[in-house]
């Protein structure tokens, strides 16, 4: 019953593969940005990256420079071919029996956590020698995207129990907690700063933050299928399947609840947000009180945020003084990346000819649009990616002042149908563009 609106772009899997005798090398300029994704970071002037083969249960660490636009393995061993070989030791600084997420880079150093009976906290040199442990987290992460600051990183748990067979025989969860958690990554501490208690059923769907503040979406139901009026999951499928608008009814027969809180990181105040918001998915306008955007981005009174409904894209602007929201762009589809007060967006149009949140309805006779937001000035600019971009789309996935980040890959291929069901979002390799405005 786990449920997210946001069809948010995936990042893709990196194999591990041979990448010769080539030294991941760093210089002391390289810092992370503030958001870490579950495999990868961006900084201003390289990305780390990591891949798990779920075939082998190994991971792989690499380092991309987007001003040579090259990605090496992270070990310095001379003569490692950084390979995975069944059977045979391991010996590539790099390649480690788990799964790495969080990897990052900071002040010289590479940090990530790795998921092998309990997820640990490692810290090395960036071509991967001088290995230590840190700390070893008191709870599992829900892999959602985490926050960097000051020297701590912020993560979100996740936790489940299972429930009695219902009277068909079918074993449901029963309650779930998630909270945010500060980790030190120098000494390992780790601090709770939530309390949101067991839910029948809980996520937290978007993370953003300001200055000292982080803001927390959080969906959760008060209700799950034993005491609901289903009481089986097999009467909740048929029922789901059967009724002409089931979320709207979700809501009220689980309990539902969609809020954002704002976390103070400093003194630990945790409030409960207000917004003079309306849901404007059909059926669901009389809805009130659930929050059922992305936060991606605050200044000052202004707050920015996505909504998502049947593959439509809408990024607004909300003026907390007033409680009016603005609509600022929509799309068919959208990448984007908040930093610097600033939005970048990677967005394509649909075929209006064809049946909105079809998987083939993205028009290739457009092509995509590169454009940033500077919530300063509150005015847009054109991006013009330093790139052959006539017949190529990029999944964006961070920006810096110098760089768009994301993996590149053919929005029109003319050796195929351009037709394809296949989204434009949905592969290709990491690429550093120069952005000229």
């Amino acid at each position: 019953m786990r449920k997210y609106i946001f069809l948010m772009v995936g990042l893709l899997s990196l194999f591990i593969t041979g990448c010769g005798n080539e030294k991941a090398q760093t210089n002391e300029n390289v810092s992370t940005v503030e958001v870490i994704k579950p495999d990868a970071s961006y900084g201003e002037d390289m990305v780390t990256l990591s891949g798990y083969d779920f075939s082998t249960g190994y991971s792989c660490i690499k380092v991309y420079n987007p001003k040579t636009n090259t990605t090496v393995v992270a070990c310095g061993l001379a003569n490692c071919n950084h390979e995975y070989v069944a059977g045979e030791e391991i010996t590539c600084n790099a390649i480690m029996e788990g799964k790495v997420v969080y990897p990052f880079i900071y002040e010289n150093d590479l940090y990530y956590f790795l998921d092998v009976g309990g997820t640990t906290l490692y810290k090395s040199n960036v071509d991967g020698s001088n290995k230590k442990k840190i700390a070893t987290l008191d709870f599992s992460t829900d892999d959602q995207e985490a926050l960097f600051i000051d020297g701590k990183i912020y993560l979100t748990s996740y936790s489940s129990e299972d429930g009695e067979a219902d009277d068909d025989g079918m074993v449901m969860v029963a309650s779930e907690t998630s909270e945010l958690y500060e980790v030190d990554i120098k000494t390992g501490e780790q601090k709770r700063l939530t309390d949101f208690g067991n839910k029948a059923n809980i996520s937290c769907f978007s993370k953003a933050k300001s200055g000292n503040r982080i803001y927390l979406g959080i969906r959760y139901q008060n209700k799950n299928v034993y005491d609901s009026e289903f009481k089986t999951w097999s009467k909740y499928t048929e029922w789901l399947t059967s009724c002409a608008n089931p979320y709207a009814e979700e809501i009220e027969k689980f309990d539902e609840h969609s809020d954002y809180y704002c976390v103070d990181i400093k003194n630990g105040d945790v409030e409960k947000m207000d917004f003079n918001y309306n849901m404007t998915y059909e059926g669901m306008e009389d809805v009130k009180g659930f929050y059922d955007f992305y936060l991606i981005g605050i200044n000052k009174n202004y707050y920015y945020y996505l909504t998502c409904y049947g593959e439509q894209f809408t990024l607004y602007e909300y003026d907390k003084k007033k409680g009016t929201s603005k609509e600022l762009d929509n799309a068919y589809r959208m990448s984007y990346s908040y930093v610097n007060n600033k939005i970048y967006i990677v967005k394509t149009q649909y075929d209006k000819d064809k049946e909105l949140g079809a998987p083939d309805a993205e028009d290739k006779s457009i092509p995509p649009e590169y454009r940033c937001y500077d919530t300063d000035k509150h005015k847009w600019t054109d991006i013009k990616p330093d790139y052959d971009m006539d017949k190529k789309i990029l999944a964006l996935q961070a920006a810096g002042n110098k760089y768009l980040y994301g993996y590149l890959s053919d929005f029109v291929d003319d050796e195929s149908d351009n037709n394809s069901s296949v989204s434009s979002f949905s592969q290709g390799e990491m690429i550093g563009l120069k952005i000229k405005k």
